[in-house]
């Protein structure tokens, strides 16, 4: 078992007059759960369960409410002491290693599930988590961790924010201790983690995990305190997710359901999850029952709906924690007679059926039964089935293909998907199935190392790739020259006139398209080389990590692709016949991708930045005041 040393020991003065009265950990984040409370739910909810706290004399008082037993470490309350002679004196009461967390710390669980997964795997004397897409505030006041490549090189506060910071997660090996004591010895108690981390980073003892795009918030002033309970209900949120979701149920059924839970839950709402479960089904087999008799529309909307049902059930458990292998056998079993249900009553919209139809139907309908069996038979097996989730043949994607061919008018299409997509997946588990033998991978295992000579330094990768820039824009240049001088005389001529008629007007703007794809393609893969290059110059003036800043400009870049295809899309309404349907395909899609990129874009300049406007206002709101 792993051992857990949550620090929790110090004074919190940017936090005061409020910490005079109660230590900053045990402030609430909702009424009723202090944050020590939420640290040590989270700890468990993964199995470790070997807690110790570090604490002030005078603090122990606070702790007597906390579920459960915690070992409590006491130190002297009137010494002055940094954060490192914390987890030094805690991390003496265990044998080996530990992993260390800050007790004024919110995480989500897959942060934890990620450093301890590391830890399994390594030798090092420490595993931090990286972040690299703070905000500019955390990146400020955060841990900045310096890398060359995969190692880190140096910890320190007063670094650029070049490619991220540490969350405060912290494994601790079997030598770190043997670091910590070493450097209390050398820079006395008022030493930090990092003086600890920077002596085992000399012996590349050190190493990290990536944690990028996960929730976390350090408190420490009132101002973080408002943040963490903003940002809370969306940890809980995403902590009642599968990680082996679906693509469909991860960005549209989760979107809705967590937070239909998530209302239940703060309400005090109880529902029994397993009359959640009866209620999908029914939804199911109402919708099965819409489509059999002709309505489409209605019918393939209530099918979506119940699918969205259909994760209440298991948010609602795991939220007021009445989580069971019976409730979960129970809600398999009516998923599965729903969605053979819901195949019939396709089946029966379209009476009478072919022989190919019939077959077509009864292999869709024996499909939803073996993904699922293949499926529990992976995990049965302690197999890990993430990758395979993100082959489209799950519930969620199958019930969404029926929904949106019923709204389209044509249920049966989805009988084809369903009959041939599954098999995908059945395939892909079996090969994964096999890959996990040791003796079956060493048949595919191939190491060969890449080398090659001359190696070319960054500066001539930077002249080779303004190069490429410079002659695929010259070349797209020239074919818009081509398709818009040379060409339009000659637009009237045919070339193709059966089965589709097509005219050098209608080449013209599948010309420019292809070319658009071609060449801009390998100038975006320039420019990645140069974005690389200007990221690093412009983290002094930013503050902000070379990751953020590129993944910025990549996202502006394929924001601005996304636009010029739209543009062009509608060149392709002329076409005889496929026309409208090229139209009604491409354009949605494309508007989809769109939107999504200027969310994306938005969202992290303002998460980015977000702290800094507020600060800025509330300076002006005080002054204003004064």
């Amino acid at each position: 078992m792993v051992h857990v040393i949550v620090i929790a020991a110090g004074k919190a003065t940017r936090m005061a007059p409020h910490s005079f009265i109660t230590p900053k950990s045990l402030m609430e984040l909702e009424s009723g759960l202090p944050v020590i409370k939420f640290v040590i739910r989270q700890l468990r909810k993964i199995g470790l369960g070997d807690i110790t706290i570090v604490i002030r004399m005078d603090a122990s008082r606070f702790f007597d409410n906390l579920d459960g037993e915690v070992k409590l470490v006491k130190l002297d309350s009137e010494e002055e002491f940094g954060n490192l002679y914390s987890a030094f004196m805690g991390g003496k009461t265990v044998n080996g290693s530990f992993l260390l967390v800050m007790s004024d710390h919110i995480f989500e669980l897959e942060m934890l599930r990620r450093v301890v997964e590391k830890a399994e795997k390594t030798d090092k004397a420490f595993v931090l988590c990286l972040d690299r897409e703070p905000s500019r505030k955390a990146a400020e006041e955060g841990l900045k961790i310096f890398l060359d490549g995969e190692r880190i090189v140096k910890t320190d506060k007063d670094l650029l924010p070049v490619y991220g910071i540490d969350t405060g997660l912290i494994y601790c090996g079997e030598r770190a201790i043997s670091y910590f004591e070493n450097a209390v010895k050398k820079f006395g108690k008022n030493c930090s983690i990092k003086d600890a981390l920077n002596l085992a980073v000399e012996n590349n003892d050190v190493e990290f995990v990536d944690v990028t795009g996960l929730l976390w918030q350090d408190i420490d002033t009132l101002e973080d305190l408002e943040k963490a309970r903003e940002i809370y209900w969306e940890i809980i949120r995403r902590d009642i997710t599968k990680a082996n979701d679906g693509i469909v149920s991860r960005y549209i059924n989760r979107q809705i359901s967590t937070r239909l839970s998530i209302a239940l839950y703060r309400a005090g709402i109880f529902i029994n999850p397993d009359l959640i479960s009866i209620f999908g089904f029914l939804i199911a087999i109402l919708g099965s029952l819409f489509i059999m008799l002709g309505h489409l529309v209605i019918g393939g909307l209530v099918i979506q709906l119940s699918s969205i049902v259909d994760g209440i059930d298991g948010e609602v458990a795991r939220l007021f924690d009445k989580q069971s292998i019976r409730g979960e056998v129970f809600d398999l079993l009516l998923d599965r007679v729903a969605d053979v249900f819901i195949v019939m009553g396709i089946a029966i919209s379209v009476w009478p059926l072919g022989i190919t139809e019939m077959v077509l139907s009864i292999l869709a309908a024996a499909n939803v039964i073996l993904v699922n069996y293949a499926t529990q038979i992976l995990k049965t097996s302690k197999i890990d089935i993430n990758a395979l989730r993100r082959i489209p043949a799950t519930r969620d994607v199958r019930l969404f293909i029926i929904a949106i061919c019923s709204i389209a008018g044509y249920p049966f299409f989805s009988i084809y998907y369903i009959a041939f997509a599954p098999l995908i997946y059945i395939i892909a588990g079996c090969g994964l199935l096999l890959l996990t033998s040791k003796e079956r991978r060493a048949l595919f295992h191939i190491k060969r190392t890449w080398k090659i000579w001359p190696y070319i330094p960054p500066g001539a990768g930077i002249r080779i790739a303004t190069n490429n820039i410079f002659q695929n824009g010259l070349r797209l240049l020239f074919t818009f020259l081509v398709t818009r001088l040379l060409l339009p005389p000659f637009s009237d001529i045919i070339i193709i006139q059966r089965p589709i008629e097509l005219s050098v007007a209608l080449l013209i703007p599948i010309i420019e398209a292809v070319s658009i794809v071609y060449f801009g393609s390998k100038i975006l893969i320039a420019t990645g080389v140069i974005v690389e290059f200007i990221s690093f110059r412009l983290v002094e003036k930013l503050r902000i990590t070379t990751y953020l800043i590129r993944s910025i400009i990549k996202d502006l870049s394929y924001l601005i692709f996304a636009a010029v295809f739209w543009c062009y899309s509608w060149y392709f309404l002329d076409l005889p016949v496929i026309g409208p349907y090229i139209i009604k395909l491409t354009v949605p899609l494309i508007s989809i991708i769109i939107i999504y990129m200027v969310y994306r874009i938005t969202s992290r300049i303002y998460n980015t930045y977000r702290e800094v406007i507020e600060e800025k206002a509330r300076r002006i709101e005080d002054t204003a005041h004064t």
